[in-house]
């Protein structure tokens, strides 16, 4: 089970990646995950999680409780229309590129940045569609740096944990 392979990691921190989300600032899911996997968050012994179900990318501040970095990532290939989060204020912007704030949700979600604006790979509806994009994990002994980019390659943001 999870709680044992956790315990293996020692000192280690410890990344999970799933396809339902831990929490959510724009969709249902969460409490069923958090309350199976109660113990380890409460422990911290989660440090980052992501996972892809909704169709956005959100990077979300650390968890009061759990101090875990979560992050939503599935805005690899399915549109996602744009929902009330475009008129969230503005964080960040980088050509077509717009990462909006959202205001922490307590006891739903931390607050976070939501990656917003033009979707041009939806022709005739490029401002109905959230942004395509990815991101890419780099390792360097306990150093982790996230790097999330544009379908053709733009880099919209870096965070280093």
């Amino acid at each position: 089970d999870l709680e044992r392979l956790i315990a293996k990691a020692g000192g280690r921190r410890v990344m999970l990646f799933s396809h339902h989300q831990l929490y959510s600032q724009l969709d249902d899911q969460g409490p069923n995950l958090a309350d199976r996997l109660g113990s380890l968050l409460h422990d911290k012994s989660i440090h980052f999680w992501y996972w892809g179900h909704e169709h956005r990318c959100v990077l979300y501040d650390a968890h009061p409780s759990f101090n875990l970095a979560a992050r939503c990532i599935g805005h690899g290939g399915m549109p996602q229309r744009r929902g009330k989060e475009k008129k969230a204020p503005v964080d960040a912007q980088k050509g077509d590129a717009v990462w909006r704030k959202l205001a922490a949700k307590p006891g739903v979600a931390p607050s976070g940045v939501i990656l917003d604006g033009r979707n041009a790979y939806i022709k005739g509806e490029e401002d109905t569609f959230s942004p395509h994009g990815y991101v890419t994990l780099q390792f360097s002994g306990k150093k982790l740096h996230e790097s999330y980019f544009l379908p053709d390659g733009t880099l919209v943001r870096e965070v280093d944990f």
